[in-house]
């Protein structure tokens, strides 16, 4: 799930929980994002929310959107407005309903096109649920380990 990018998984110290969290550094200026590399299953027209914890530095307005795909490939996206994240630990969350023919998604954390070569991004706590309710962070969904 990465484009554009030098990538490493950091320590504790950058870590929103546990012992790691995705860092990636941008290599290509431009629009850049992490993607949680894993595909949930959906119901068509159920609603869902997604959820992750963000850092950027320097500071950039981010968003997470929801890819959906059918039983032929994708479908497009559901996305919300982007938000200001610099170096504290940020919770990004949207809600969206699946398409008629959806069977999975994904998740894709995504800086606007102001990146530039050298910034970094990091991403931890992704969560994925069905509902319209943006619950606490619970682990083992998109769980990324070393």
């Amino acid at each position: 799930g990465f484009s554009g990018w030098r990538t490493i998984r950091t320590l504790d110290t950058a870590a929103w929980v546990g012992r790691f969290s995705v860092q990636g550094e941008v290599t290509v200026a431009g629009g850049h994002g992490i993607s949680a590399n894993r595909r949930v299953q959906v119901s068509p027209r159920g609603t869902y929310t997604a959820s992750v914890h963000a850092m950027h530095s320097p500071a950039r307005p981010l968003l997470l959107r929801i890819d959906w795909f059918g039983t032929d490939g994708p479908l497009g996206y559901s996305y919300d407005t982007f938000a200001p994240v610099g170096l504290d630990w940020k919770r990004l969350s949207i809600t969206a309903v699946a398409p008629d023919n959806a069977t999975h998604a994904s998740l894709y954390l995504f800086c606007n096109n102001t990146g530039q070569v050298g910034d970094i991004m990091w991403a931890d706590g992704w969560m994925f649920e069905h509902g319209s309710s943006l619950s606490r962070w619970l682990p083992g969904q998109f769980r990324w380990t070393r």
